[in-house]
């Protein structure tokens, strides 16, 4: 074990095994998902070469084999479940993680990892409640279903692709090189954005369901689940292109009172884009013009509407952590997704003057201090997410730390570095006579 990797592991402030079980959802579920795995990674059935060495005819053969024989074992196996099938499937160099720079850019993609985790869980539940009362013919809450999961299947997917790409520039050069596994991440995550439905198209559908929620809120009746906040909107008599008067009371070290101005800058943006797209209506008198010339507004509404979605739900998770020093990380995390996503988006806070410039800089500098507080957790905060290295196949991401060895094998498995002059070398050994 790498001795700086070890260290880290030992100055954790909780223990990752526990968060382990919060992530998977309980202990048995990190038992069963570990036996499974175990099972397929020892299966012998399963062992090929480094799939960066084969040609794409052999890639293929080797997907179509394991696809046949993953059948089978599942079948031997008695797995079933979705979930399980899913799981089937001197003075020390400085460490570049101390470097101010980097956490800016790791940490709150780790911050986000979490959020998304706990978002997912939460959706899968939504999910199998609704389609229970379906089932028995109530179907009162398909249409926010529809929404939320469009809308979040583009905010988290945008996020994810944009974040490999950033972990693979963190990497330095190593990132760019097949060894370090992001590549392939980065070409079988990104076409999420497009298939299932493009993420603008995705956002607009949320959006239309927003719309309707508004028009709903402004003929009288309430509205309930994650658009509730609409309720409010009358009362705060809230002007398009115009300051708004919002309270500007907001803790920032507060997961709820954070929450809160996520709320009110998403009620902000779906006012604004109704009442464009209401005066679009009004002088192109098509709705489907009126729609196009406001789509801007809307996916931003949209947006605006998932990110609050996030926020609430990755605060809430915090009431219902039972360990006090896995809560106390995780709220870091949830105050340090919460802020930096106030710091991306400022504008939007300062023009609806949910937020002062002066609260926007306490902003700024507390993201600064939660990345120095979370450094001595990143490395357990990663590793509570239990990714075998096989499954990872990255020499960068090993969980022993050991990259410039195993790196230098790595190297040595290519075909390139089979012979000691490459049989290409005969092409410039002729032209070389002729110099």
């Amino acid at each position: 074990m790498n001795p700086d990797l070890r260290r880290e592991r030992d100055s954790a402030s909780f223990n990752p095994e526990l968060l382990t079980h919060i992530l998977d959802g309980s202990p048995e579920k990190t038992r069963r998902r570990r036996e499974i795995e175990n099972m397929i990674l020892n299966d012998p059935d399963f062992q090929h070469e480094d799939l960066n060495f084969l040609t794409r005819s052999q890639r293929y053969e080797v997907a179509v084999r394991k696809s046949a024989i993953m059948v089978k074992k599942m079948r031997e196996f008695g797995i079933a479940d979705p979930d399980e099938i899913m799981w089937f499937k001197n003075e020390p160099e400085p460490q570049i993680l101390d470097f101010q720079t980097q956490q800016y850019k790791l940490f709150p993609l780790l911050a986000t990892a979490y959020a998304f985790q706990f978002v997912g869980a939460y959706m899968k539940e939504t999910y199998h409640r609704i389609n229970e009362g379906i089932g028995q013919g109530d179907l009162s809450e398909l249409p926010e279903l529809h929404a939320l999961t469009a809308g979040l299947k583009a905010f988290t997917s945008w996020t994810a692709n944009t974040g490999i790409e950033a972990c693979r520039m963190a990497c330095g050069g190593h990132g760019y090189s097949h060894c370090s596994g992001l590549p392939n991440i980065y070409v079988n995550f990104t076409p999420s954005c497009t298939f299932e439905g493009e993420n603008t198209v995705m956002m607009l559908q949320t959006a239309r369901f927003l719309m309707k929620s508004y028009d709903q809120v402004h003929s009288g009746k309430l509205v309930c689940g994650m658009v509730s906040y609409l309720n409010d909107l009358p009362s705060q008599r809230i002007q398009p292109q115009q300051v708004a008067v919002w309270p500007t009371m907001v803790d920032i070290n507060s997961p709820e009172s954070l929450t809160e101005a996520y709320k009110l800058r998403a009620a902000r943006l779906v006012e604004i884009a109704a009442k464009n797209l209401q005066k679009e209506v009004i002088h192109r008198k098509s709705k489907e013009v009126a729609w196009n010339l406001t789509s801007v507004d809307l996916v931003r509404a949209s947006e605006a509407h998932c990110h609050y979605v996030v926020v609430k739900l990755f605060s809430e998770k915090l009431l219902k952590i039972q360990d006090k020093a896995i809560q106390a990380v995780l709220r870091s995390l949830c105050l340090l997704y919460s802020l930096y996503g106030i710091s991306q988006n400022a504008g939007d806070f300062l023009q609806g003057s949910i937020m002062t410039e002066p609260q926007i800089t306490q902003v700024n500098q507390r993201v600064k201090e939660l990345l120095t507080l979370i450094r001595s957790d990143a490395v357990a905060l990663v590793d509570a997410f239990d990714f075998q290295d096989v499954t990872l196949g990255s020499v960068l991401g090993r969980y022993d730390g050991n990259v410039y060895e195993n790196l230098f094998e790595w190297a040595k498995n290519s075909p390139l570095n089979k012979a000691e002059v490459h049989e290409s070398y005969k092409h410039l050994k002729s032209l070389q006579s002729k110099l």
